[in-house]
């Protein structure tokens, strides 16, 4: 099966590039190229069937267009496998007789027609699937089983110039749906083809000696599983173990699963570190999928495999327990929050077959909380409502004609002048932006009395004249400066313009958290923190958390919240009550009254509680329902009782608890309550008739227990369908409770959001917010870096309230993040959803183009390494003054150099899933230690760089010994991540991890401090010296090499712009050459001006005539052993002698060199030579002296020469014997011992009221009596603790009591004699017999 499925892939590729060569040859137009998806998607998956609805849910009744699909499915159903030759007993059609036609049975013009067709499709097959919706608003966010399992491609729109014609006109209707759909096809790709992959490795025939399905490790080689797991993660044995209520996030599902695999021993303290390190395994709010087993009398299950019924179930996890997930070595246990219906499927399902063939699977990639608010804000947002429709979405609104280059002013900005003083040193300056004149005065203005250069100035004031302003930022040209500025020139006009808090979104919390403390530092007050992943304790103080626990809600609110959650937990303990009865089979008569009611009234009188003629005492303070006490056989266990009491004579009134209760009124028919002896005979029920003579028979109470059990049986299906009605209804309403619950609670961010002048977020955070922020409605949003921020991201922060988006960026730089290669710029196909909307709108065709302002001064780079930038992305890049004045790179003849070397990289295995390289390892260190010896020392000064994360690992550990490294704690989290990844913490792993723990803070201090980054997470940073490991080299296989996503223009950008002085890259330049046009021409570059070679030249600082050129970290050491040369140093240290070392351009002064030579030193005090070396300090004179007398009078023999000096500051160590002072005991003490401190260690020996003397310390019972004794003040001891002796009293067999003392209590009896007689009546009992 997966031989011919990567045979199918093979030939389908084939068939991609036929059909695009062939379009082209015959200049197709574009609506007929518009979705050339792989074909390889098309590939069908003949398990699939659709899904169905709920039966709780009701069946309606198909449509004609349904009926017609089915009809002709059933005449052109061509295909059936008989592999088996067996059906399930359900009648279902198995895994391998497909139900429905797939891609495979169209030919290539029918294939390609489905492709491009809109949803829902109206060709003759009918939709896709059932969440096949023309309409975002109906598409479910989480996807259905049928979806999911769906053999046919998803309806991808473009928003490309020569993408497919959408089926709705420009607008802001076409521009949600298109990023709607692409978003969620982001979400959802890894996880539908992880599932299917998964679906089609289990499908294989089980061997014949185990059973249809069985654990993984025994269904799949380690190939096979590697190959599933390259997308998702596979848990198996899941279980169901009833319903949990987490706190603020409502109900869940505790499921069970088994512990992932890992390689080291299974110990709660393993288990702990790998589920501590494996962050994005299982987060909370993650999406997993079930492939749950279904019941046996399941119709219709989603998918069978291997001739069992399956149902898929989606969920979302609501609680993650560190504890829960450790505590135990098999399982590991979750909180999952599911559709209310689904909890039906899963109840049907777990009681049935072994947990074992239940999986769960997730796909870490895509994390659903950073897509759900996103989809969900899409949805919901109305198109009519959203503004700047000319300029983002191509409206075509009435009397608006095309933009052509002209972006209106902000509508809260024609009404008054910008006061721009607060950036012109206090120099009055005003903006009228509606003036032409105005803007010209005020740019001159900015360039001469601010800091801001002729393009910062420009774009500050063309920004505020457009409503929808782009600032274009390329490296080092002071992004993060113009939108500072415009903050501040915004908040001191801010009553005005009437603006309400500024909304200020960037995509990651760390450039959030840049951004905000730019602010304070620029001293802006009334910021608002949104979020919990800040890493700057400066903003912990302006958290939202932090200002809303300083609100005082209202006593209205807090009692609606009040009333709110009582009815909330009302509800859910209702549910709760019923899955824990279905999970045992019990009936609740909560349930079961109102059905008996119904059918058998008469047994419903017998069994209700107001109504039974048998009165039940309370039992344990807790009322008890007759019916329990009907089912449990209470009564019959009570007769037996009665009946055994007659027997032995007792009196049963006593004994009945079913008797009458003394001052009962009658029944509510009138008829005195009876006791159970008086009401029956006295034979217990012993009959055992069947169903039919029970069914309505009212005297439950003469009934045996088989026969209330069997009768109650036969009420089950009725009642459990009664529960299965109620309980999605019941979840519901904990739904519909919890989210008016917040709403209530969410009215103290609103207060706080209103009294800020900023409020700080990421783009994620800002669709969480959403609602709120409309009601707050700023009129201003700046988003920094808006290059790396995905369009939909900026189109759920607008609001009809906006009238100013600013976007400042570099869509040059990085692209914004993007799971699903296809949907990439870089794959070739036109989807692009990593183009971000400042890189649309800039461009774009030229007639829907938005005017940008650039920055063209950089102040970052010197001129060679700029030269880079310059000549492949920024023609009009200028270098600003100082970056010429830059000094060169000590130690190296080139501040730019290319060493080009042809060491493999390493294979990536299932072990290593990303690349390395180790030659380029060991290089980097012996590099970093050459460099950092010739005087970067300082923290910022050096930084290594890698574009993979294996690298990063490796470099990492090798570093760690030399360094005091600095990483990024995004890049933390994906070392930790990948280690777990790996299955635990290996052998290597600890010795790394013990190494680098080892490493203390007095130690580090020592360390010279370098910065370690992947080149993603160094995008808007800088060093002195940037070092570049590229990794990507020719391999044993493969002699021509690949450069994998180094390739990307916007990435090699980022990679070639953060060095100031110098930078180093170590690589393949042949590789690399042919691996882009950009690095074909970065290449020629290099080469031409000599800046690239097999060696990498250095020199000496002291000595510039010394040169090498050196190609491996050996020859580097060698030939620079301290970073200088091989010349002696023979310079003149401090002490006097010739520096021991090699030439060393670091410490020049050589302050911390060690030297080894004697020391010549003599002490002031008494002319003593120094006898250390001359690198240690001198200290004390250690020289042996004539003896002293001391002050104490004792005579020290052999005294150093530091305490003849001064001999009242030497201790005397003489052992002398002295009385002390707070009890009668002498104690021996050094001389110099203060007696007033000495503690009494000698037993107390006070007499206790037992006859025994106090076996305690003296210094205890001294504490004991008194707490705060005064210096030198005697203590009487008269109270005592127990007694600690031994009892010893003589008993009269003349043995002595070995007991502890027991004053007041007879001794026990004497052990010894005890044994003795025990032996003799044993002997004479043997002799006996």
């Amino acid at each position: 099966m997966i031989m011919q499925h990567e045979c199918m892939q093979r030939r389908l590729k084939l068939l991609d590039l036929f059909i695009i060569i062939l379009l082209k040859s015959q200049k197709t137009p574009t609506t007929h190229r518009e979705q050339l998806v792989p074909l390889t998607l098309l590939i069908p998956k003949p398990h699939i069937r659709k899904a169905k609805e709920p039966k709780i849910m009701g069946n309606k009744s198909k449509s004609k267009a349904q009926n017609a699909t089915d009809t002709s499915k059933q005449k052109k159903k061509t295909v059936k496998s008989s592999s088996s030759g067996k059906k399930p007993s359900h009648n279902q059609n198995s895994i391998q007789e497909p139900n429905e036609l797939t891609d495979r049975h169209f030919t290539l013009a029918e294939r390609m027609q489905r492709i491009k067709e809109y949803p829902p499709d109206d060709s003759q097959d009918g939709p896709r699937h059932d969440n096949d919706e023309r309409k975002i608003s109906n598409i479910k966010i989480i996807p259905t089983p049928s979806e999911i399992t769906s053999s046919r491609p998803p309806f991808l729109p473009s928003d490309a110039s020569n993408a497919a014609s959408h089926f709705l006109p420009k607008g802001w209707k076409r521009q949600l749906d298109i990023q709607f759909r692409l978003s969620r096809e982001d979400m959802l790709s890894d996880l539908r083809d992880g599932l299917n992959n998964f679906i089609r490795a289990l499908d294989k025939p089980p061997p014949k000696d185990q059973a249809s399905l069985t654990p993984l490790g025994k269904r799949m080689t380690d190939k096979e599983l590697a190959t599933v797991c390259q997308n998702v993660n596979v848990y198996e044995s899941v279980g169901f173990n009833g319903l949990k209520q987490v706190p603020h996030r409502g109900i869940g599902a505790e499921m069970s699963f088994r512990q992932p695999g890992m390689r080291t021993e299974n110990t709660y303290a393993n288990r702990r570190e790998f589920w501590m390190n494996s962050k994005k395994r299982l987060m909370e709010q993650q999406l997993v999928c079930f492939l749950w087993r279904a019941g046996e009398e399941e119709k219709e299950p989603d998918i069978i495999i291997s001739q069992t019924p399956f149902n898929i179930v989606f969920g979302v996890i609501t609680h993650r327990d560190l504890q829960k997930l450790s505590a135990h070595s098999n399982l590991a246990y979750l909180t999952i929050q599911f559709r209310p219906f689904d909890y039906i499927k899963i109840l049907e399902g777990a009681p049935k077959g072994n947990s074992s063939e239940n999986f769960m699977i997730e796909s870490p990639s895509a994390y659903f909380e950073a897509f759900k608010p996103i989809l969900e804000a899409l949805k919901q947002s109305p198109p009519s409502t959203m503004p700047f429709g000319l300029h983002l979405a191509q409206e075509n609104i009435v009397g608006a004609s095309a933009n052509g280059g002209v972006v209106r002013p902000p509508s809260y900005a024609t009404n008054f002048q910008f006061d721009l003083s607060v950036v012109c040193r206090g120099n009055s300056l005003q903006l009228d932006v509606r003036d032409a004149d105005s803007r010209t005065n005020a740019i001159n203005g900015l360039r001469k009395f601010s800091d801001l250069d002729d393009s910062q100035a420009k774009a500050v004031v063309e920004t505020l004249s457009r409503e929808v302003a782009l600032i274009q930022g390329p490296p080092g040209t002071g992004k993060t400066k113009i939108g500072i500025d415009l903050v501040r020139i915004l908040l001191h006009n801010h009553e005005k313009g009437r603006l309400g808090p500024i909304l200020c979104i960037c995509v990651t919390n760390h450039a959030l958290d840049q951004f905000l403390e730019h602010l304070l530092d620029k001293g802006v007050k009334g910021i608002v923190r949104v979020g919990s992943q800040s890493k700057t304790e400066r903003l912990d103080e302006l958290n939202l958390t932090e200002l809303k626990m300083k609100q005082d809600r209202p006593y209205e609110v807090r009692l609606a919240i009040r009333e709110l959650d009582n009815e909330f937990n009302e509800m859910a303990t209702k549910a709760l009550r019923i899955v824990d009865a279905w999970r045992h089979g019990n009936l609740p008569w909560r349930l079961l009254g109102p059905f008996l009611k119904k059918r058998c009234p008469k047994q419903f009188v017998n069994l209700d509680h107001s109504t039974c003629p048998i009165q039940f005492p309370p039992q344990t303070n807790e009322y008890r329902n007759p019916y329990i006490h009907w089912i449990c056989g209470d009564d019959i266990k009570e007769k037996q009782a009665e009946i055994q009491g007659k027997k032995k004579g007792r009196d049963i009134q006593k004994t009945n608890r079913f008797a009458a209760l003394p001052g009962e009124g009658s029944s509510s028919k009138g008829k005195a309550k009876k006791s159970w002896a008086s009401s029956v005979t006295t034979d217990i029920p012993t009959t055992n008739r069947p169903l039919a003579e029970l069914d309505f028979n009212p005297n439950v109470w003469h009934m045996s227990l088989s026969e209330r059990k069997r009768l109650v049986e036969s009420w089950k299906p009725t009642v459990m369908k009664s529960m299965q009605r109620e309980l999605p209804g019941l979840l519901q309403k904990c739904d519909r409770l919890l989210d008016n619950l917040q709403d209530k609670r969410s009215g103290t961010t609103l207060d706080v959001f209103r009294n800020s002048s900023i409020i700080g977020m990421t783009t994620n955070g800002a669709a969480k917010y959403r609602d709120l922020l409309r009601k707050v409605g700023p009129k201003v949003i700046v988003c920094e870096e808006a290059g790396e921020v995905l369009e939909s991201h900026i189109l759920t922060a607008l609001s009809p309230h906006t009238e100013h988006l600013i976007m400042i960026g570099d869509h040059l730089q990085l692209r914004p993040q993007v799971n699903t290669y296809r949907l990439r710029t870089d794959s070739g196909m036109k989807y692009q959803l990593d183009k971000s909307l400042f890189e649309r709108l800039v461009t774009a065709t030229e007639s829907a183009a938005l005017p940008m302002s650039t920055l063209d001064t950089q102040r970052r780079m010197r001129p060679e390494i700029a030269e880079l930038i310059r000549m492949t992305l920024y023609p009009s890049l200028i270098d600003g003054g100082t970056t010429g004045a830059y000094p060169p790179m000590a130690g190296v003849m080139k501040n730019l150099f290319f060493m080009d070397h042809h060491n493999p990289q390493n294979a990536r295995n299932a072990q290593e899933q990303s690349f390395s390289n180790e030659f380029e390892l060991k290089m980097v260190k012996a590099f970093a230690e050459y460099i950092v010896r010739n005087g970067y020392d300082q923290p910022g000064d050096v930084a290594v760089l890698t574009p993979y994360l294996g690298q990063l690992a490796k470099l990492q550990r090798t570093l760690s010994d030399t360094f005091n490294l600095s990483i990024d704690e995004r890049d933390k989290e994906q070392l930790d991540q990948a280690k777990a990844q790996r299955g635990g913490t290996g052998e290597k792993d600890k010795e790394s991890s013990e190494k680098i723990y080892n490493n203390s803070k007095a130690l580090q201090k020592q360390k010279s401090p370098l910065t370690l980054r992947t080149i993603d997470n160094f995008q808007g940073e800088e060093a002195k010296i940037v070092i570049i490991s590229l990794v990507r080299n020719i391999e044993k296989d493969d002699r021509r090499g690949q450069i994998g996503f180094l390739k990307s223009e916007n990435r090699t950008n980022v990679l070639l712009s953060r060095a100031q002085h110098g930078m180093i890259l170590f690589g393949n330049a042949e590789v690399m050459e042919r691996g882009s046009p950009m690095w074909a021409n970065i290449v020629k570059k290099l080469r031409e001006d000599g800046r690239l070679g097999p060696k990498l030249p250095i020199v000496c600082q002291k000595h510039s005539q010394t040169k090498n050129d050196v190609d491996t970290p050996e020859n580097l050491k060698e030939v620079a052993p301290e970073g200088g040369c091989t010349v002696m140093c023979n310079e003149k240290m401090q002490c006097g002698h010739i520096c021991p070392l090699k030439c060393h351009p670091h410490d020049p002064k050589h302050a911390t060199i060690y030297c080894l030579e004697p020391c010549r030193r003599y002490h002031h005090a008494c002319g003593h030579p120094c006898p250390k070396k001359c690198g240690e300090s001198c200290g004390k004179c250690e020289v042996i002296v004539e003896p002293i007398t001391l002050d104490c009078g004792h005579q020290l023999a052999t005294p150093k020469c530091w305490q003849a000096q001064d001999p009242s500051k030497v201790s005397c160590s003489i052992m002398v014997e002295r009385k002390l002072l707070t009890c009668e005991h002498n104690l021996s003490m050094k001389c110099s011992a203060d007696i007033n401190t000495v503690r009494c260690t000698q037993r107390c020996n006070m007499p206790l009221p037992c006859g025994h003397k106090c076996q305690r310390n003296c210094f205890e019972c001294q504490d004991y009596n008194l707490e705060n004794p005064t210096v030198g003040e005697r203590i009487e001891r008269i109270n005592h603790r127990v007694c600690t002796s031994s009892c010893d009293k003589i008993r009269s067999c003349g043995h002595p009591c070995s007991v502890k003392c027991h004053p007041q209590k007879v001794c026990p009896q004497c052990q010894p004699c005890a044994t003795n007689d025990a032996l003799g009546n044993m002997e004479t009992l043997t002799l006996g017999n």
